[in-house]
């Protein structure tokens, strides 16, 4: 019923712009997409490797992160991002190293630093600061992301060690922003009202917008439209609106097929990796 919503969402979004989908030449979109949809992939697993380092020093990792993972993909997929954490937390239960209270900070502090990092994208792509103020704003912002994340991990680690590994959280999130910004430049590529008119830092700075403000709102379906409203109206000044819309409805489809396949896949490869080591296990 959800995906039967959202696609009637998107049809009556093409319909309420006043502009006909026809003239759309729709083949032009078949490439870009299969490529966008590689990097969504990827991004995913960028996202997934800064969750496990997340809780790698509270918890012996195995392939039930995996699969923990790929059902917390899937869950996106329910009205609410909130059930995101409580599924989460409830797959995480019955870990008797990982408490739920853990379960729900690291969740949150993914959250936050991948939002920070995403509004430090959005400050550097502001036009009128000077330098300087762009400069110091992003530090500001980094910074904490990364004393966050250096203030997570157990005084046990050395401080370089603690600092390198915030560094690199901020930087994993940052490919994974650049990466939804990829996908922004290869979808508006058909379309482009000229050959430069959109760039990869500005397309970047587009999704991040966009990004942000979904996830600020993170108790209501899929923002209710707000980022697919948001990538439309940043995108005119270099598309028409007609392929505006297309590459908005093409990118909500793009992440929902993204969560479905990564989720799906490492559902199948995890629940193999555990039975075969229950098999061993039990033969052993």
């Amino acid at each position: 019923m959800l995906s039967i919503a959202a696609f009637v969402y998107m049809i009556a979004l093409l319909i309420y712009s006043g502009y006909r989908a026809r003239e759309v030449p729709w083949q032009d979109y078949w490439l870009p997409s299969l490529i966008s949809l590689l990097l969504c992939l990827i991004s995913h697993s960028l996202q997934f490797v800064v969750w496990l380092r997340l809780i790698a020093d509270q918890h012996r990792l195995g392939w039930d992160d995996l699969q923990y993972y790929a059902r917390f993909l899937m869950l996106r997929r329910l009205p609410g991002g909130v059930w995101q954490w409580v599924g989460r937390t409830s797959m995480y239960a019955d870990s008797e190293d990982l408490s739920s209270g853990a379960v729900i900070t690291a969740s949150f502090l993914e959250w936050f630093i991948l939002l920070l990092v995403g509004v430090s994208l959005i400050v550097a792509g502001i036009q009128n600061l000077p330098s300087p103020v762009l400069i110091l704003l992003c530090g500001l912002i980094i910074g904490l992301a990364v004393y966050l994340a250096y203030q997570w991990q157990p005084k046990t680690k050395t401080n370089l060690r603690r600092l390198f590994e915030g560094l690199s959280w901020v930087l994993l999130y940052g490919a994974a922003w650049v990466l939804g910004g990829a996908i922004i430049l290869i979808l508006s590529s058909p379309s482009l009202q000229s050959p430069n008119a959109l760039d990869l830092f500005r397309a970047t700075w587009i999704w991040a917008t966009a990004g942000c403000i979904s996830a600020l709102i993170i108790f209501l379906p899929a923002g209710l439209g707000i980022r697919d409203i948001t990538l439309v109206v940043l995108l005119q000044p270099y598309l028409p609106t007609t392929n505006a819309v297309v590459v908005s409805i093409l990118m909500r489809l793009i992440l929902a097929l993204g969560d479905t396949i990564w989720g799906f896949l490492g559902s199948l490869i995890s629940s193999y990796m555990i039975r075969k080591s229950n098999a061993k296990h039990d033969s052993g």
